[in-house]
């Protein structure tokens, strides 16, 4: 899990180093990791997390879902209904 933190858009030059990639349009995701959640499930219990990573940067199609949080007795619970929760 991590925070959504922009989503950028990167216009590809035509190159053939880039092979297919080469005069594409690529949208990158900004993303900031939650620490210590112990890969959990938040579609199918409560979980927790303590703080954030070092911000890191993937393709947008490697995001599986957005899901929210919020801060309750000084901890901050992810909110996923993707599942059974």
């Amino acid at each position: 899990y991590g925070r959504l933190d922009r989503i950028l858009v990167c216009d590809l030059p035509e190159n053939r180093t880039l092979g297919a990639l080469s005069g594409k349009k690529r949208l990158l995701a900004v993303l900031t990791p939650c620490k210590h959640t112990n890969g959990k499930d938040a579609s199918t219990e409560i979980v927790t997390y303590c703080g954030l990573g070092p911000v890191i940067v993937v393709d947008l199609q490697c995001v599986m879902a957005v899901v929210g949080r919020v801060q309750t007795r000084g901890s901050w619970k992810i909110v996923d209904h993707t599942g059974g929760l």
